[in-house]
C-alpha cells in the first residue's frame, strides 16, 4: 500500500512540474500606429522613337513629372514602413536602425 502512495505522490509531484505558468498583464495596453498612405499606380503611354538609327523611349513631359512624383512617393512609403518596424524593434538595437533613429533624434 505504502508503494502504491508513494508511486502515485511521485507521478502526481511530476505530471505538476510539466505545466508552464505564464504571467500576463491585463493592464498593459498595446498601441499600433496607422499604416502609412498607401502607394496609388500610375500608368504612363511609353513612346519607342527611333532616331538616327538609336532607339529611344519618351513620354510627355508632365507623364514624366507625374512619374518623378509616383517615385517620391514610393521613398515616403518605404521610409514610412522602415520606421514603423524600426520602432518595434528597437530592443533588438540594429545596424539597420541606426540610420532613423538619428532622423528621429534630429526632429
Amino acid at each position: 500500500m505504502r508503494i502504491l502512495i508513494i508511486t502515485s505522490l511521485i507521478l502526481f509531484l511530476h505530471g505538476c512540474s510539466l505545466f508552464q505558468t505564464i504571467e500576463t498583464k491585463e493592464d498593459q495596453v498595446t498601441l499600433h500606429p496607422n499604416l502609412p498612405r498607401p502607394i496609388s499606380g500610375l500608368q504612363i503611354d511609353w513612346n519607342v522613337i527611333e532616331y538616327d538609327s538609336q532607339i529611344y523611349i519618351a513620354t510627355t513631359y508632365q507623364e514624366y513629372l507625374d512619374y518623378l512624383q509616383y517615385q517620391q512617393d514610393v521613398l515616403r512609403y518605404i521610409q514610412q514602413i522602415n520606421k514603423t518596424v524600426c520602432y518595434y524593434r528597437q530592443e533588438l538595437d540594429e545596424n539597420f536602425c541606426q540610420d532613423f533613429q538619428k532622423e528621429d533624434s534630429k526632429e
